[in-house]
C-alpha cells in the first residue's frame, strides 16, 4: 500500500541518518592521524555524507560542529593537540564551500588550551579528550545558549 511505501521511505531515511551520524561521530576519533593528505580524505568523506543528508532531507539545515579542544602532553605540560587547528580549519572551509553552518566547538570551550581548565573542572576525563557527563551538559548549554541568541 502507499502508506507502507511511505513508512518504508521514512524508515530508510532514519536508518541512513543514524548511519551517517554514527560515521561522523567516529571520524573525530581519527584526529590523531590527521595529515595534509588525510585532511583531504576527511573533507571528501564529509562532503559525501552531507550530500547524502541533503538527498534524504532536502529541506534540512545542516551544522558542522567543529572538533572540540583536545589535549596532548608536550614539554611536560598539556596543550591543544597539534591536529586540532588544521581539522577545525578544514571543517570551517568545508562548511563555507557547502553552504552549511559551522560552530567552533574549541572556541566555545575557551579556545587554545581550554582543555586544561575543562579537565581541572572535571568537564573532561583525565585523557584530556573525552567530555564527562558534566562537561557534556556544560557544552550543551553553551551550544543551546549561542543557538538561541543567534536566532533572536
Amino acid at each position: 500500500s502507499m502508506r507502507q511505501i511511505t513508512n518504508n521511505r521514512e524508515q530508510i531515511k532514519k536508518e541512513n541518518a543514524k548511519k551517517i551520524i554514527d560515521k561522523l561521530r567516529n571520524e573525530g576519533n581519527k584526529i590523531y592521524f590527521i595529515t595534509a593528505r588525510s585532511n583531504t580524505y576527511f573533507k571528501d568523506a564529509l562532503k559525501k555524507d552531507i550530500a547524502k543528508i541533503r538527498e534524504c532531507y532536502p529541506n534540512a539545515d545542516i551544522l558542522i560542529m567543529g572538533v572540540g579542544d583536545r589535549g596532548e602532553k608536550r614539554n611536560g605540560a598539556i596543550h591543544t593537540m597539534r591536529a586540532v587547528p588544521p581539522m577545525i580549519k578544514a571543517q570551517r572551509q568545508l562548511a563555507r564551500e557547502l553552504g552549511v553552518l559551522f560552530w567552533d566547538t574549541q572556541l566555545a570551550m575557551g579556545g587554545k588550551d581550554a582543555i586544561v581548565e575543562w579537565t581541572e573542572n572535571k568537564d573532561t576525563n583525565k585523557d584530556y579528550i573525552h567530555l564527562s557527563m558534566k562537561g557534556g551538559k556544560r557544552l550543551g548549554k553553551i551550544f543551546t545558549d549561542e543557538l538561541i541568541k543567534a536566532l533572536e
